[in-house]
């Protein structure tokens, strides 16, 4: 904690359930910061409502960062903002079923231990450059209504994204995938991934892109997955590499596709050529 200011989990609890703006700058916050139990239930649905703006900047979470709970089913609503931009989170951070309102952002985020925004909705615009997920990062169903920027993200664990849905650009652009990435059925606006690195198994069976996909000099390490994927827009796979055949069963490109300087296996790749 050399540096950084001490400040209990239970001192910031407090403050939520002010309208005043909480703020954090180089802080160590110790012991569990559980945001449910925080507030009262806003309705009977479970629903809880943080009120104030969160802000923590370069802070160091020891303690596990919670906004769902298992035994009331529970979950948080943010009202205003959130940044935890630069913040190392040591232990688990759990944000089941919360609603973003406003913007939110993780940008520089270190992510030590397992990740969880399953069925997460995020209103504006979710920031997410330069994160690192170093065990599983799940983003299952979450609904990004407003873009979502993972540029220069890195998932050292798995990253499942199954069935999330993208209302509007999402990118990945220059985005680590060191274990498999599941893209399984998600539903894209404009994606991009340009110059992506998929070390393992890349998944995007069943995938939708109402917009234009950019994988452009994308790197596929091992095995991939397309199929029954539809494409409405332009596809970009130029100077893509694959070491492995990508699965293409059922694949639908619906306007143009673009294939040039791509290779698989070493070779020149263009699956549409004998068709």
């Amino acid at each position: 904690m050399s540096g950084k200011t001490s400040v209990a989990a239970t001192e910031i609890i407090a403050q939520c359930g002010d309208n005043a703006p909480i703020l954090y700058q180089d802080a160590a916050i110790t012991g569990d910061l559980d945001f449910i139990a925080a507030c009262t239930p806003d309705s009977l649905d479970g629903t809880h409502s943080i009120h104030p703006s969160i802000t923590f900047t370069n802070c160091v979470f020891f303690g596990r960062v919670l906004a769902y709970d298992d035994g009331q089913e529970a979950s948080i609503q943010f009202e205003k903002p959130a940044s935890f931009a630069d913040c190392e989170f040591r232990k688990m951070l759990d944000f089941r079923q919360a609603v973003f309102v406003e913007q939110v952002v993780f940008e520089g985020a270190r992510f030590d231990r397992e990740t969880t925004f399953e069925d997460t909705t995020f209103s504006e615009k979710a920031d997410f450059r330069g994160a690192q997920f170093f065990q599983r990062a799940d983003f299952g169903n979450a609904q990004f209504l407003r873009g979502a920027d993972f540029q220069g993200t890195r998932f050292s664990g798995e990253a499942w994204f199954a069935a999330a849905q993208f209302l509007q650009t999402a990118n990945f652009e220059g985005a680590e995938f060191l274990e498999p990435a599941c893209f399984y059925g998600v539903q894209f606006a404009d994606g991009l991934f340009g110059s992506v690195v998929f070390e393992e198994h890349a998944d995007f069976d069943g995938a939708q892109f109402s917009g234009d996909a950019v994988f452009e000099a994308a790197q596929f390490m091992a095995s991939s997955g397309f199929g029954e994927a539809i494409f409405d827009g332009i596809v970009d796979l130029s100077s893509a590499a694959f070491e492995q055949t990508p699965v293409l069963w059922e694949t639908e490109f619906k306007d143009e596709v673009y294939f040039d300087e791509a290779r698989c296996e070493g070779e020149p790749f263009n699956p549409l050529e004998s068709e």
